[in-house]
């Protein structure tokens, strides 16, 4: 055998036991399953599949094992095969070796016309204490049909933390964590997790662009699923015509950004309100004159 043979081999070997190595290595650190639907008439089936994440981000499938909460309700089998059995709610999991995926509620309901699954549709997930936010929710059938005047109940796991005081109305009492969650009738809504912490306020000093002049301070602050925006005293802007005020993730256009109204005033102390945005949604505060499309100043919050 040449000598270029017994290198060529000798790599082989090493490069294979190298990978073999890593793959051993490799920890599992999330499982994430997901089903093709969410709510089933008796009898019927649900496919579930299940994706494991190592420590690098790499996604990959290997066996798991599968659990509903209640398999008097829905049957799940080694390979992720769902049979609906009565009608409730149920929890589904998948196991790999010590860790436990997401979990997936699944509804099973006698007909069509039932109500077969509810949404949180109110999308804020931080707030501030003492804060008031005002939760809806939309009830539908298995159809996605609205299902409208049914009642809907909401729970708070740590009413000390966040607590209703009416139907869908909250207040954040003090910093924490809570698990909240609608219901109407039998069924339930997947838990949405609310953190309260203090209140967060970003600053932006304005400067000129294009040759126009723009000063000043603004500040941002979150208020429920709501941001307030204020101008400060010391704020003043070039005159122009058709001034806005925009938030955008560039400072010098306000494309894919969000246009939130007229300037009311070219100089002083004003304030804008911005329903349902995070605080952290956009990079940059803009005064921009929308007839010729031209920012006159920007501020980066911070």
């Amino acid at each position: 055998m040449k000598r270029s043979t017994h290198i060529a081999l000798f790599l082989t070997i090493i490069l294979s036991g190298c990978i073999g190595t890593d793959r051993l290595n490799d920890e599992i650190t999330r499982v994430n399953i997901q089903s093709e639907k969410t709510a089933t008439l008796i009898g019927g089936e649900i496919e579930f599949s299940a994706f494991l994440e190592n420590q690098f981000g790499d996604f990959f499938t290997a066996p798991v094992v599968w659990k509903s909460s209640d398999e008097t309700i829905l049957m799940i089998n080694s390979s992720g095969h769902a049979q609906a059995i009565a009608k409730g709610q149920v929890m589904v999991v998948a196991q790999y070796d010590h860790i436990i995926s997401n979990e997936v509620l699944i509804t099973v309901v006698e007909s069509e016309n039932d109500p077969a699954e509810i949404r949180i549709l109110t999308d804020v997930s931080t707030v501030a204490v003492g804060d008031t936010i005002q939760f809806m929710a939309e009830v539908t059938n298995i159809l996605g049909e609205v299902l409208h005047d049914l009642e809907v109940e909401w729970s708070s796991s740590e009413p000390q933390v966040f607590n209703f005081f009416s139907s869908g109305n909250g207040v954040t009492v003090m910093e924490g964590i809570s698990m909240i969650k609608a219901s109407s009738g039998m069924i339930m809504s997947p838990i949405k997790n609310i953190e309260i912490g203090s209140a967060q306020n970003l600053e932006a000093t304005f400067s000129g662009l294009n040759g126009y002049t723009v000063s000043g301070m603004a500040v941002l602050s979150q208020s429920g699923p709501n941001l307030v925006l204020k101008f400060k005293d010391n704020f003043n802007a070039q005159p122009g015509p058709g001034l806005f005020v925009y938030l955008s993730n560039n400072m010098n256009s306000v494309a894919g950004g969000r246009e939130i109204s007229t300037l009311k005033a070219n100089s002083g102390s004003q304030v804008y309100e911005i329903a349902n945005t995070d605080i952290n949604a956009f990079q940059f505060v803009i005064i921009h004159c929308k007839p010729f499309n031209v920012p006159f100043g920007a501020g980066k919050f911070e």
